[in-house]
Order: structure tokens, then sequence, then C-alpha cells
């Protein structure tokens, strides 16, 4: 990038990558100095450089780390160029459908942490209408801690906030706390959302409010 100017950055961010040609909602966690670290969702990637639509290039995975380094980006997943793979597979265990959506996060004591939204297909025999949203829906929240250095994991653990039901009228529904985190010197916030963006899970598009346009905090 020639500048940071916001048309610089619009026109970087709104084409290729290298061969990244589109994601999802990145989450940015200072590691200190010129140098950050992103996380991003379905993250679609074509590293023979011929595609000019993600659909060219499905199936996306659903978690990708880019390191920031002044104006310079790397990216990291698992897999091959190949073949790429989540960069956070997740707990190991095998079930169909599963995987893992970065949340909130930050560097603490020296090591980065981060809530994970476990996710699900959902049922496809589920009646939905053309406004329902997307196909999948959360099941848990997990932490994971990495080094902030070479982004080994270290570890990754249920949280204990998992499983935690949304406030009425939403009770049926789950919360991932995590989703946004802000912290101080001396406090770190949770802030929670049901995260259920499968409208057809709450009585389809009509059947408004829905529970993820509400947002709650622990402190």
């Amino acid at each position: 990038m020639t500048s940071l100017s916001a048309a610089t950055m619009n026109g970087a961010f709104g084409g290729r990558i290298g061969p990244l040609i589109g994601w999802d909602n990145p989450h940015v966690i200072p590691l200190g100095g010129d140098r950050y670290l992103w996380l991003v969702h379905d993250a679609y990637l074509d590293y023979r450089f011929t595609a000019t639509t993600l659909e060219q290039v499905k199936p996306q995975i659903q978690s990708m780390a880019i390191i920031q380094e002044g104006r310079c980006f790397t990216l990291y997943h698992r897999g091959t160029t190949e073949r790429p793979l989540n960069f956070e597979p997740g707990d190991g265990a095998a079930r169909p459908g599963r995987f893992f959506w970065p949340l909130g996060g930050g560097l603490h004591n020296g090591v980065v942490k981060m809530f994970w939204g476990e996710m699900q297909f959902t049922d496809p025999d589920i009646q939905r209408g053309p406004k329902d949203g997307i196909t999948r829906h959360p099941v848990g929240t997990w932490i994971g801690t990495y080094d902030p250095t070479t982004l080994q994991r270290l570890s990754f653990q249920k949280s204990p906030t998992t499983g935690t039901k949304a406030p009425e009228p939403f009770s049926e529904f789950i919360m991932q706390y995590g989703f946004a985190v802000a912290s101080d010197e001396r406090d770190s916030y949770l802030f929670g959302n049901a995260n259920m963006l499968n409208l057809s899970l709450n009585g389809g598009y009509d059947n408004g409010p829905h529970p993820a346009t509400r947002m709650h905090w622990r402190g």
C-alpha cells in the first residue's frame, strides 16, 4: 500500500489481497509495535490466481489468521495451498458440519486469548424462507490461547460461559459471551450475543425481533 488514506484502504480491502479474495468479520488484536493479528471468518483463497468470483473458490475455510506488520500482511491457515484448512480446527471431536468462528479476544499476560463460537450446520429439513439468513447456528463457546509470535496454539478449552442461556424472551437460545471483549488495566468485559443468524430457528424473518439484535455484557 502506498498510503493509509481511506480511498487507498477501500481499494485494497475491496479487492484481492494476494490469494485472498474475500472474508467476513475481521477481529483485530494489537500485538505491540506495528504488529497486529487479524482473525477472520469464511475466507476465500485462490492460490492459482485464476478466480474472479467467490463461487469459483468454494468451499471457503471458516477461520483464518493474518499477521499485519506495518503495511505487510501474511496469511496463516492449516492444510496446503491446494487444500486450505481452518486455522482453528477445534478440539478434534468428530461432528459432521461443525466448525469454529473467531469472536472477541486480546493480548493478555503475553499470550493471545481468543473466544471461538462453536457452530453447527442446521438440519436441512427445517423449513426455510428466502430471508431466513444462514444455514448454521451456534452450539457453544470455547477459548483458545496462542503464542503471539508463532501463532502456535497453546490450549483450547470450553469457556466457563458455554451453554449460558439468553435472557427472556430468547431463553431457548444460548449466549456466546466473548462475542466481543473490552479491557482496561483492571477488568475485562465480555459482551454476549446469541449469534443466531439462522432466522428459521426463531420462526422466520417476519417473527422479529430476533435474538442476535440484543447485546449483553459481563464484567
